[in-house]
């Protein structure tokens, strides 16, 4: 019993002080009990860095993205802890090898669906979530690792700026999207305003205008990193001149963006399919 509980949590040093506590697997929202700040344990900012309303919201993103373990990111041979799984079988070397199915449905009265759900209806009130998928795809979900693992030894794990954002696309885009990835060669709806990338929004509202044909939408996981203000003639993003590196994404508003354009395939998994009617 004892085992079980250590399981299902994890010890978190706070940001400011060090002080260590035991937290729940699932719980993001982290109060120090020695210096009394709040902080999110997954993306590490402070809890209410900018309004509180506005705050929870945002820590919504990190509350979906945190399904996924910790584990994933430091060991590669890891999955994410919320993918299914078959029973493992065992190659000649005894390295466990195990079957994932390439989606998944999500319980739509789970802790996860009720968080994909609760994000779509912050800006799609009255707009009924009928299925979601969780998109299982081992090589893409390694080249997003592998990228966010370069972007912290580049700018540091509090500076990756990894969100939980919303793509929306014609209905024949989609089954390619979820074998091969997003790709910044197809021809986008709005023109290309920010730059000739990869397009999300932090809203659900927005992507729905480029769900063409389709009553379905993806959240992506996306690195958005250090941005920079995006034109409609950008192939990549230009040089930071603070960091000597180029910028990671390009937004619409540096203060408060919600849309971003990205050149990286890299930095974005698709990561659910949210089925949806009126």
């Amino acid at each position: 019993m004892i085992q079980c509980m250590l399981l299902m949590c994890y010890i978190f040093s706070c940001p400011q002080c060090h002080c260590q506590q035991v937290l729940d697997y699932e719980e993001i929202h982290f109060k120090c009990k020695n210096c009394h700040m709040e902080f999110c344990s997954y993306c590490l900012q402070s809890w209410l860095a900018v309004s509180p309303s506005w705050s929870t919201y945002y820590h919504n993103e990190c509350r979906l993205l945190n399904y996924s373990g910790q584990k994933c990111f430091r060991n590669s041979d890891e999955l994410p802890g919320n993918w299914q799984k078959s029973a493992p079988v065992l190659s000649g070397n005894n390295t466990a090898i195990v079957d994932v199915e390439a989606e998944s449905d999500v319980d739509l009265n789970s802790n996860e669906g009720r968080t994909v759900i609760q994000l779509f209806n912050e800006t799609m009130r009255g707009i009924q979530v009928t299925a979601i998928r969780r998109l299982q795809n081992i090589k893409l979900w390694e080249k997003y690792v592998l990228k966010r693992k370069h972007m912290v030894e580049e700018i540091g794990l509090t500076n990756i700026k990894e969100r939980a954002l919303f793509h929306g696309t014609d209905a024949k885009n989609i089954s390619l999207i979820c074998e091969e990835g997003f790709d910044m060669r197809v021809k986008t709806a709005n023109g290309a305003v920010y730059g000739k990338g990869i397009y999300f929004s932090t809203t659900a509202y927005y992507s729905m205008r480029y769900a063409l044909s389709s009553n379905k939408m993806f959240i992506a996981r996306v690195l958005c990193g250090f941005s920079t203000k995006g034109s409609s003639d950008m192939t990549r993003p230009p040089k930071n001149p603070q960091t000597g590196r180029m910028y990671d994404s390009c937004v619409n508003d540096l203060d408060k963006p919600t849309i971003y354009s990205l050149f990286d395939n890299g930095q974005c998994y698709p990561a659910y399919v949210i089925s949806y009617k009126n």
